[in-house]
């Protein structure tokens, strides 16, 4: 079983409150990498880590025992962001480019106007070179490319783009 402190590593590079939280756990070496809540979230006050931060960590650990318990498959995380975006008014259409490997799997659409790409992913995959390649080209032109790769990616990017809790 993969510890907490393993699997809150993905967002060590996000400027978000789970980014912030991630590099607190990842700058302590003292902080446990088991999966006992209890002891973490008492690391955490020990570390003066500010309320909004505990909060994230409360809310992050269901989906931490949620991606631990089950084996969640990259269909199964497609299908919720699918249900996430279309339940916000959003489109998610699959997106495919005959011709042109290497795209993001769905492009969404929200009702402010704005498009996304994304990429899915199986829990700790990571993008292929030539995935890479394209979120480049992608970016390079304006658009915003996200890979997630558990359920813990689909709540931020959710809340980043609709501004909401899952």
């Amino acid at each position: 079983m993969q510890g907490y402190k393993d699997w809150v590593a993905r967002w060590l590079d996000q400027q978000s409150i789970g980014g912030s939280l991630a590099r607190r756990i990842h700058t302590d070496k003292d902080f446990p990498n088991g999966a006992n809540k209890q002891e973490l979230k008492l690391r955490l006050k020990q570390l003066a880590a500010p309320e909004n931060e505990i909060m994230i960590f409360m809310s992050s650990w269901k989906l931490y025992t949620t991606d631990q318990n089950k084996n969640v498959r990259e269909a199964n995380l497609e299908k919720r962001l699918v249900r996430e975006v279309e339940s916000r008014g959003g489109i998610c259409w699959k997106f495919v480019s005959p011709g042109m490997n290497g795209v993001p799997d769905r492009i969404i659409l929200v009702p402010s106007g704005r498009t996304y790409f994304v990429e899915m992913k199986a829990p700790g995959k990571k993008m292929r070179p030539l995935q890479r390649k394209r979120a480049t080209e992608l970016q390079d032109v304006g658009f915003q490319v996200y890979c997630l790769d558990s359920n813990q990616g689909i709540h931020d990017f959710i809340q980043e783009v609709f501004g909401d809790e899952i």
